[in-house]
Parts: C-alpha cells; sequence; structure tokens
C-alpha cells in the first residue's frame, strides 16, 4: 500500500507513515521453503505441535507466509488468490509434487517425508509470462501511480499506467532463475521537496526448458511418445511426413499435464515415416 498523510498545514506530505499505512511486510520471492519435521522431539529440539492443516496462499507474485515449518503427515493447502496463472512445482526435496496450473482454486498435499522443500511457480522457455499488479492510494484526491522496473531482464516490459508485466523469456534462459523488482510511485503534488512515495516488491522467475520429446517406442502398431512437461501446462502433438514443412497434421486430443513428463500414443500410422513435434498450448 502507498500512503501519505497530510498534517494540519497545507501543502505538507508527512514523510513517516504510520505502521497502519505502510501495510504487510514486502513479500520478495515468488518461492516457498516448506520444512517437514518428525513429531515430537527432535535431539534438543521440540518440533511445535503445529494444526493438522496449513494454508499458503499463493498470490501474483508470492507466497504467504514464505517458509511454513509442518509435522510430517499434516496436509498443506495451497490458495490461489491473485488473477495470473500460476502453478506449485516442488525443485528440490525429498519428494516431488506438482500441480495444474490455475487461476483460481487450491491444491491439497500431505508431505509424509522429513526433510525441506523448495516450491516455485515454473513457466517454460519462450512461454510468455504476464502479472497484473496493483496498487492503492488512499489520499484524496488520489494521486496518480506509475509502474516501472527497477531489477530484471532488459527484455521484459511494465506499462507504467496499469501495471501489466510481460515478458517470455527465449531457450537461452532455460534453467535459470530470474530476480526482477517492480516499483510503484504516487505523484504528489503536495509532497515536501518533491519527494514521492513508493514501494517495490521482488520476485524470481524459474524457467523451465521447452518441452522435449524424450522417448518415443513402437510396439505392436502404435507408436508412444513421451516428452518433459509442466504439471497443470496442456500440450499438443503434431506430425509432418516431410521434414522441413509447414503442414503440420494435429494428433489429438491435447493432453493435459499431471506429472514432469507426458506422453501421447498415435495408433493410425498409416504414412510410412512420420516426423513429431510438441507445442505449448496457450
Amino acid at each position: 500500500m502507498f500512503a501519505g498523510k497530510k498534517d494540519a498545514g497545507p501543502g505538507v506530505l508527512r514523510r513517516n507513515p504510520t505502521p497502519d499505512q505502510l501495510g504487510e511486510p514486502m513479500k520478495k520471492v515468488l518461492a516457498l521453503v516448506l520444512v517437514v519435521a518428525l513429531a515430537g522431539v527432535a535431539g534438543a529440539v521440540a518440533i511445535p505441535a503445529f494444526a493438522a492443516t496449513r494454508t499458503v496462499k499463493l498470490g501474483d507474485n508470492f507466497f504467504k507466509p514464505r517458509s511454513v515449518s509442518v509435522k510430517r503427515g499434516t496436509k498443506v493447502v495451497f490458495k490461489w488468490t491473485g488473477s495470473a496463472p500460476h502453478n506449485v512445482t516442488v525443485t528440490s526435496g525429498p519428494k516431488k509434487f506438482h500441480s495444474k496450473t490455475q487461476t483460481k482454486g487450491s491444491y491439497k498435499v500431505t508431505p509424509h517425508t522429513k526433510g525441506t522443500y523448495r516450491i516455485v511457480c515454473t513457466i517454460h522457455a519462450g512461454m510468455t509470462l504476464a502479472i497484473t499488479n496493483s496498487a492503492t492510494d488512499p489520499d484524496i484526491p488520489t494521486n496518480a501511480l506509475t509502474y516501472s522496473l527497477s531489477a530484471g531482464s532488459p527484455d521484459a516490459v511494465i506499462d507504467p499506467t496499469n501495471g501489466i508485466f510481460v515478458w517470455t523469456p527465449d531457450s537461452s534462459l532455460a534453467g535459470t532463475t530470474n530476480s526482477f523488482t517492480i516499483m510503484v510511485t504516487d505523484d504528489n503534488p503536495w509532497a515536501v521537496n518533491t519527494q514521492q512515495l513508493s514501494d517495490a516488491k521482488s520476485f524470481n522467475v524459474i524457467v523451465a526448458p521447452p518441452p522435449m520429446i524424450t522417448n518415443a517406442v513402437l510396439s505392436n502398431d502404435v507408436l508412444v511418445i513421451t516428452w518433459s512437461s509442466i504439471s497443470g501446462q496442456t500440450y499438443r502433438v503434431q506430425y509432418n511426413t516431410v521434414l522441413g514443412t509447414t503442414n503440420w497434421t494435429d494428433l489429438p486430443p491435447d493432453i493435459l499435464a499431471t506429472d514432469v513428463t507426458s506422453s501421447q500414443t498415435d495408433t493410425n500410422l498409416t504414412d510410412p515415416q512420420r516426423f513429431y513435434r510438441v507445442l505449448v498450448v496457450p
């Protein structure tokens, strides 16, 4: 929240907002650390008795809370609260789990293996990431707000008026973690020394490699094609009889991934040869 409060004297802006004006602390990373511990006592450290269910809110650029400690067997519920599509993916930890990519609803998981899980939202290289940022200003009249990028890839853009952030990472960024900082500044003509109030939020974007065909097995005139995927993302397989031409044919149906790999079968092998490719469906 961006807030400035005018003193009794006209045209003077207080530069030290009260705690209620500052809002919640800044959420800095679109990542979550989930620590699963044995129940009872581990060494000399007592494990707190947490509730049977813990809820984690998933916004457009944050997890809240950013770290969670639970007993083994505790249900963790991820609840979508933003407007942009996101998923929940474990990048490191004793066990892997993935949610589908969605804009609302929830995803539930009950970890039974102790350890530390790092959880992020992922996208493929070549996909476009769009995040709508919003801010409020309680001043009357409301000040104009301007959005800008103070850190991040030079290819990323943000609309200064509506806060929409757009970035399309290319294949050279596959497997990388990219940090962004979005700043919003008000335009208060009564501010002291023309200083304006501002706030910033930072987040990371982890770019997964493009989908890659990892296996193709032919058995009894049925071809099974397997590729790397992101859970919750939809993929389309296409084939062509002559490599290098543009007349690709869809192999229905589209596949909604539920794991880190997905597969499709081709049972109508009537051509002397076929070439296949996998597309990410927008």
